[in-house]
């Protein structure tokens, strides 16, 4: 099964980013679903539109506003908190620190706030595999209740595919109308179930 969407500017193409986080988020939040990771590799060339995909699906994932969403080409690995309410209701003021926020969860409707973290990842500048090891790769890879999104992840398909299993693939690409065309490829049951919400 493949999703395609088309979008026609900037903001289309962050909002469809922003949906696709939202529903992530909703998912985990309502135990929807199984996966207590997910891991999306990104695909396009340069100009396609990948950040502003990932800005867009920072917002929809609970990454607040004061977190400004670059790609990190020259870092490789940003990480930014993202919060998702939790299922647990409480009357009582409860506040909790993440990032160099302090939010007062008494606000959001008497319930918890829940965190995870949102990796975003530019392998651009990886010249081998083997220099994953060097970048903390590895790390990110074993970290629970977090999301993972890496752009240019051709270097693993095509010589590691064993060090991470991606759960969505997303391909962006320009047409001749200078439209973007965004391609969504699940794999395995959650996330084909995650994109058929999506789709609807």
């Amino acid at each position: 099964m493949e999703i395609t969407i088309k979008t026609d500017s900037g903001d289309a193409t962050s909002e469809v980013g922003r949906k696709l986080g939202s529903l992530i988020s909703s998912n985990i939040n309502h135990n929807k679903t199984a996966l207590n990771k997910i891991a999306i590799a990104l695909y396009g060339g340069l100009g396609a539109g990948k950040t502003t995909f990932v800005q867009g699906f920072a917002r929809g994932l609970g990454v607040p506003e004061n977190y400004y969403i670059t790609s990190p080409t020259y870092n490789i690995i940003n990480e930014y908190p993202a919060t998702i309410p939790s299922n647990i209701n409480n009357d009582s003021i409860i506040n909790k620190n993440i990032g160099n926020q302090n939010i007062d969860t008494s606000k959001k409707q008497g319930k918890y706030l829940d965190t995870l973290t949102l990796y975003h990842l530019d392998l651009y500048r990886i010249g081998s595999p083997d220099e994953l090891e060097y970048i903390g790769f590895d790390d990110v890879v074993a970290s629970d209740k977090s999301v993972i999104i890496i752009e240019w992840a051709d270097i693993i398909d095509s010589q590691h595919k064993n060090i991470i299993k991606f759960d969505i693939k997303i391909r962006i690409e320009i047409d001749h109308h200078f439209n973007r065309v965004i391609s969504f490829i699940p794999y395995g049951l959650d996330s084909l179930n995650l994109l058929n919400q999506f789709a609807v």
